[in-house]
Parts: structure tokens; sequence; C-alpha cells
């Protein structure tokens, strides 16, 4: 479910939590500007909370509760995040919050307390909001809510009024490049540039799915487009990514055709943009690029992500003009 180990920067904000064992809220707000560890943090903490005999500030490992918790089958555990079953949906509805509260309607069987982690509260709408808010008013004395996110003031004041607040520190440049280049991660070089030489990302690809990708950009067959949409269908890899891959991709395929030197991404492989570049039609490339900025603001509704993943790819395909 989480990291084995926490990052070196983390280890202030844990002791930070442990110490809240004995004085829990019902409700905690984890703030984070960035997305880099924070559930890893989050899930560590959990497991100490809900563990029999914690050891030095840690669970055990050992028993019934670690383990449950560790196969992600504790009793008293419920991981609450946007409903994704058919790719479509992007928000946490009020029935989602109905089936969390169902789940407090018993008292809790393993541990001290039951926890209800919501990955994201940016994904709460207006109904599930208040549906929330019913239960926080007065929750059981056994309960904590926790809510990730990055903007507080996306939750509703009444809400935000009811939560403890914990705002999840960010590792300095220096601390986090040096963890970066000593990780498995493979490219970090390219996926440092990919992000603005931001190194507080978590991929969503593996190397296999980039090649993938990255060949399908080079040669924009059908076959290849509809062999890359089984594995970018929303689901296991989030539509936002890929709207996200493809501006960058756009933008330097573009300063490609006018300064070599200006490309910004993909550097590493700006060998694949020079069989394209003679081909480009640029006017079809400016109205794919807004496509897919007018896209950024549909990222959290209810689309058919698969289906429109082919439809971008096929526009993709379309640029080119045939010899």
């Amino acid at each position: 479910m989480f990291n084995l180990n926490l990052y070196p920067w983390q280890e202030n904000d844990y002791n930070n939590l442990v110490k809240l064992k004995d004085r829990l809220p019902n409700a905690l707000v984890f703030q984070a500007l960035h997305d880099f560890g924070v559930k890893n943090l989050v899930f560590h903490w959990i497991k100490f909370l809900l563990c029999y005999s914690p050891i030095n500030k840690t669970a055990c490992e050992n028993c019934n509760s670690c383990v449950f918790f560790r196969e992600g089958s504790h009793s008293d555990f419920y991981f609450l995040k946007a409903n994704e079953d058919d790719g479509k949906s992007k928000s946490i509805s009020v029935n989602d919050i109905r089936n969390a509260i169902n789940f407090l309607s018993t008292a809790s069987h393993i541990s001290k307390n039951k926890i209800i982690l919501i990955e994201d509260f940016s994904a709460l709408n207006i109904n599930s909001s208040n549906a929330l808010l019913k239960i926080i008013e007065e929750p059981p004395s056994y309960v904590l809510f926790i809510l990730l996110g990055k903007n507080i003031n996306q939750l509703l004041p009444t809400i935000r009024s009811r939560c403890y607040s914990y705002t999840v520190s960010q590792p300095s440049l220096a601390v986090s490049l040096n963890y970066l280049k000593n990780s498995d991660i493979q490219n970090y070089e390219f996926w440092l540039s990919y992000y603005d030489n931001n190194p507080l990302f978590e991929l969503e690809i593996s190397e296999s799915q980039l090649d993938l990708l990255l060949s399908t950009l080079k040669e924009p067959s059908c076959n290849n487009i509809f062999l890359l949409t089984k594995e970018f269908n929303g689901k296991t890899i989030s539509f936002g990514f890929f709207v996200e891959f493809m501006l960058k991709w756009l933008s330097d395929m573009v300063c490609a055709q006018t300064n070599k030197d200006k490309i910004k991404y993909f550097i590493k492989y700006d060998n694949i943009f020079a069989p394209l570049l003679s081909r480009v039609n640029l006017e079809k490339a400016f109205y794919l690029n807004d496509k897919l900025i007018f896209l950024c603001n549909w990222l959290k509704h209810p689309l058919n992500y698969k289906l429109q993943i082919e439809n971008l790819l096929l526009q993709y395909q379309q640029l080119f003009i045939s010899r």
C-alpha cells in the first residue's frame, strides 16, 4: 500500500503527528503543496494509530492490526477516493459519503479507533460536502476523519472550522534532488526537466508505458493508437497526465521546427521530432493545442476518457502531411 520507509524529510512531520495520538481530534486536514510522499506519510501514521503495541513511535508490523493494514483489509480503516470504477467519474459523491457513514455504524473491531481517509478533498462536491459536514459535526468518539488536499480553502468553511489543520513540510530543493538522484527512478533527469525542475513528483507511468507513448507519437498509426489506449484509458493513468504530456510534446515539437535550442522538456528525445518536422501542419498543431487547453477545465468531469484520448491521438495523426 505504501513504501516501507518514510522519506528523509518526513521524520519531523511524523514525530509531530505521533504526539497527537493521545489527543486526537475527530477530523484532521492535511494540507500539502506537493503530492510527493504525502500519502506515504499519512499511511505510516495511520498504521501506527491502529497498531496494538507500537515500538519506538512506529507500528510493530507483527500484530493482527498491522498485518491486516498491510494487506489492505483492515476492518477499522476506510479509504475513500474519487470514484473511477467506470473511468468517467472523478468526484466523491454523496453516496460515497453515505457508504463511509455506514462504515461508522458499528464500533471498532480490531483497534481503538476507526479511521476514514479521504484522498483528495477537492473531489468533494456540494452535496457530498454537506453530507460529510453532518457527520463531522457530531462524530462518534472513536472516529478520526483524515482529509488530504493542496488548498484548504477548497473545503466548506463549516468543515474547515471543525477540523484540526496540519500543513505538511516541503523538503528543500537540495534534499529532494539528492533523494531523486539516489532513487530507482529511471530517466530521472528527463522527468526532472519534464516537471520544470521540481523534484517533488510521483510518476504515474512505467518506463515501458513511456516507451509505448513515445513510439505512438513518433508513428501515430491506428494500430499504435488503439494499442496505446488499452494502457492509457483514464483509469491506470490519469487523463490529466495525458493532456499535460501532449501539451508539452506539441510545445517542444513546434519549438524544434523553428529553433532546436528552444526545446524545453524532451531534449533527450529530440531525435524523435526529426522525421516529423518536415510533415507537421502548424495550423492543425495550434488547433490541437487549443483543444488540449480547453480539456484542462474538464479533467474532473464525467468524460469517457479512453474515447477522448483516442480522439486526441487521431487528431494528432492528422497533423502530418503524407509524402
